[in-house]
């Protein structure tokens, strides 16, 4: 009878140990597709084929498998976050423009838009999905660690892409430029903040209003290197872009004054064919310059129909 029941009792053990592994090694298996996208079929193959005579040898295979996707993931992957574009531009430099992820310092990961081609590359730009009322300035603007420039991105309305390099006038250089998300602290408040606001919005700071508030005085900003001013008639302090991603597809202010628009546009220049950003990168944007600047948004624009802003 003894002998009996030590037999039962080894089988149940070898079930046991059976279960065990080949349960643990599916797991695993799930695993390694889910992070990497692919599993290594042909090697998984042969390690399948193993598991009716040991389930725990084609467990220790798949971890080592699991151990090799991990750490052979590139930078700028799911599995291996870049600080920022800049960051990735400065580990690989031959990066190509693209869809990385990266995680900032004290943030979580997020998917974004990396420009490696203009400007030197290295440019960040950040969806409307990342763009919400609950997000902190710091998310943004810890982004940004050359505050000399940003570079804006335009849109068609048939997806033709065109980009603008801007920086201070040079005889403002001496100021970096404000890039924040939900704040605008020293500068004047987006006319659209309290409506398409209150889901989120990032904005761009050219003149406080300190510095802005000076009447006759010739304020704007280059783009692509020319200048794009204008003469303050009113000491009027605006000096500022907005982006909304407008996640309640709210109606803006209806009102237009195209100042210096047309001349910034005369200035844009083209995204080759093929390189062009997804969609939602971009925003509804306002732009308010002075007294006698320029106040309009992106649903005047004609042709062209939204921006983004990346920065490094």
């Amino acid at each position: 009878m003894m002998e009996k029941l030590l037999v039962f009792a080894a089988l149940l053990l070898l079930v046991f140990y059976y279960a065990a592994g080949a349960a643990a090694a599916e797991a695993i298996e799930s695993t390694i597709s889910e992070k990497s996208g692919s599993v290594r079929d042909t090697e998984l193959q042969l390690s399948r084929n193993r598991l009716r005579r040991d389930p725990y040898e084609y467990l220790q295979k798949l971890l080592l498998l699991w151990n090799l996707q991990i750490t052979s993931a590139p930078i700028g992957s799911l599995q291996k976050p870049a600080q920022s574009c800049q960051h990735l531009l400065n580990v690989d430099k031959y990066a190509p423009s693209g869809e990385y992820w990266i995680r900032p310092k004290g943030s979580n990961k997020m998917q974004v838009y990396c420009e490696m081609d203009v400007g030197g590359g290295g440019f960040t730009f950040v969806s409307t999905r990342a763009v919400t009322a609950s997000a902190t300035s710091s998310s943004i603007s810890q982004l940004m660690t050359k505050r000399s420039s940003v570079l804006f991105r335009f849109v068609t309305d048939k997806f033709e892409q065109y980009y603008s390099i801007v920086e201070q006038l040079d005889k403002f250089r001496y100021k970096p430029l404000f890039v924040a998300q939900n704040s605008d602290v020293g500068y004047t408040q987006p006319l659209n903040k309290r409506t398409m606001g209150a889901t989120g919005y990032l904005f761009v700071g050219i003149l406080d209003a300190a510095t802005a508030r000076v009447k006759g005085a010739v304020q704007g900003y280059k783009s692509n290197g020319v200048p794009i001013d204008f003469t303050n008639c009113d000491a009027n302090p605006n000096s500022y872009i907005a982006l909304f991603p407008n996640h309640n597809e709210l109606s803006p202010r209806s009102y237009h004054v195209p100042g210096i628009f047309n001349r910034w546009r005369n200035t844009f220049k083209p995204i080759p064919a093929g390189l062009e950003m997804p969609r939602k990168y971009f925003f509804f944007t306002e732009m308010h310059f002075g007294g006698c600047g320029v106040y309009s948004s992106s649903d005047n624009w004609g042709f062209l129909t939204a921006s983004a802003v990346g920065v490094r």
